[in-house]
């Protein structure tokens, strides 16, 4: 088995998670209602988390460093929001760590970064590990850039088509949709 080429620290904040959740047998630790507080999504954030479908376009592999899958950073952002406790000074919980065994060039870890959580980022590939240190040093992430558009259909070829995409089967739609999100033709 091939040692790891590094495993990067970053504070008691390592890196990250894009993978299925693992969850331990057992109950979970008890964490307080005050501890949860920094944590706590607002009605918005939890109906645009749990869409059916998030539409979300592919990260560019020249800009993730010529890793052969990159992912957009709402992807892992969304995760870590819905999976994770952030810590609370207030309380003494540390929060949640997340980890990332096959971190690539860094996008769990900037996410978790973003959102507040501890991180661990493990690759075989020293390169890829560069990259990654770079992108966390250096990324600024709008802690909110998990939140996706609601899809518009233009032009629906049925009332079927935009049943598909109303408020009540998705939740409200976020003001100022930019035109690229938009499905369908001009």
């Amino acid at each position: 088995m091939a040692k790891p080429a590094c495993r990067i620290p970053v504070r008691r904040h390592h890196w990250g998670v894009h993978s299925p959740p693992f969850v331990k047998d057992g109950a979970p630790p008890p964490i307080d209602a005050q501890s949860k507080e920094p944590s706590r999504l607002t009605q918005e954030e939890w109906l645009n988390l749990t869409l059916q479908v998030w539409p979300m376009y592919p990260e560019d592999v020249t800009r993730a460093g010529g890793h052969p899958a990159p992912f957009p950073l709402a992807l892992p952002l969304r995760l870590i929001k819905m999976y994770t406790f952030a810590r609370s000074p207030e309380t003494g919980f540390e929060g949640d760590l997340v980890l990332d065994m096959f971190n690539g060039t860094g996008a769990t870890c900037v996410a978790a970064k973003a959102a507040g959580r501890d991180f661990i980022g493990i690759d075989l590939n020293p390169e890829y590990c560069r990259i990654a240190e770079r992108r966390i040093a250096g990324e600024r992430v709008d802690p909110y850039a998990f939140l996706i558009e609601k899809p518009r259909v233009r032009k629906a070829k049925s009332s079927r088509q935009m049943r598909m995409f109303d408020e009540q089967s998705h939740g409200p739609a976020l003001p100022d949709a930019p035109a690229e999100y938009a499905i369908g033709e001009e």
